[in-house]
């Protein structure tokens, strides 16, 4: 239960970290004027989010929030699929499987995080 919402804070904080980065920064009053997506999904989930919200709800609370919803939707499918059976039968591999998908949030997630902190 613990390695799994480790790998759904993970998974928030690179969520978060693109929500705020790409839509929230101006009005935070950060110096970097515009941020841009890294990742191709991010960048399509963005794309799409443009084309489909409203442009008076997108001027509101931005575009890259689904980001947020599809990071933690895989996060949670990710814990989901580790049951049991599988800690009983193989506890190395489904620990090591664990910090791999706990990685893949907090990677891109501290990145993003260093690039706003220090606006490059």
């Amino acid at each position: 239960a613990a390695a799994g919402l480790v790998v759904l804070w993970a998974h928030a904080i690179d969520g978060v970290a693109n929500v705020v980065a790409a839509d929230w920064l101006p009005a935070l009053g950060h110096p970097i004027d515009s941020y841009s997506a890294k990742h191709v999904i991010n960048r399509l989930i963005i794309d799409v989010t443009r084309t489909v919200q409203p442009a008076e709800l997108s001027a509101a609370i931005g575009t890259s929030w689904p980001f947020l919803v599809v990071k933690l939707a895989v996060a949670v499918a990710i814990v989901w699929l580790f049951n049991e059976t599988i800690f009983e039968e193989s506890p190395r591999y489904a620990v090591l499987l664990l910090v791999a998908a706990s990685a893949v949030g907090l990677g891109p997630g501290t990145r993003d995080i260093l690039r706003v902190t220090f606006a490059i």
